[in-house]
């Protein structure tokens, strides 16, 4: 006759078992919540971009800045990226499947683009000049067409800047 396991023997068996089902729960949580920390929780993303996509033959090649909502038409995330990659001209890239827009028409940046990004207004809060010239150093505009954007958004807000 064949001997059973002992009532002790069999107790660590299925404890192991245990805390192997908890580990691997644990540890599918843990992914889920660093994921869930790299998603950008703006619903507007903006900056400023050259045409550089399908349809940029439609515009001159020179910066705008634009707003978009901050959703992926094609994976329907909000991991959109402004220019993770350093393009010369910027443009938005989505974090999760890595689909790239054109960030002046919002069109996916292929020969024949399937998806679109959707246009936002500007937002409420007013914007400050320190934030646009930082996007702006960053993207190595020229100073003078720096200062003419800066008027531009001077006179548009009433502001006074010497």
């Amino acid at each position: 006759m064949e001997k059973d396991t002992e009532p002790p023997t069999r107790f660590l068996i299925h404890l192991a078992l245990l805390f192997s089902c908890v580990f691997i729960f644990l540890g599918a949580s843990f992914a889920a919540e660093i994921h869930e920390e790299v998603k950008p929780k703006e619903d507007i993303i903006s900056g400023w971009f050259k045409p550089s996509g399908p349809g940029s033959g439609n515009y001159e090649y020179k910066w705008y800045y634009r707003y978009w909502e901050n959703e992926c038409p094609f994976c329907h995330t909000h991991t959109l990226a402004y220019n993770p990659k350093g393009v010369p001209e910027a443009e938005l890239t989505c974090l999760r499947c890595s689909a790239d827009f054109d960030g002046v028409d919002g069109w996916e940046k292929q020969y024949n683009p399937k998806g679109r990004l959707t246009p936002a207004e500007e937002p409420e809060e007013d914007k400050t000049v320190v934030d646009a010239a930082e996007k702006v150093n960053k993207t190595n505009i020229s100073t003078r067409y720096l200062i003419v954007q800066l008027k531009k958004w001077q006179s548009k807000n009433s502001l006074n800047i010497s």
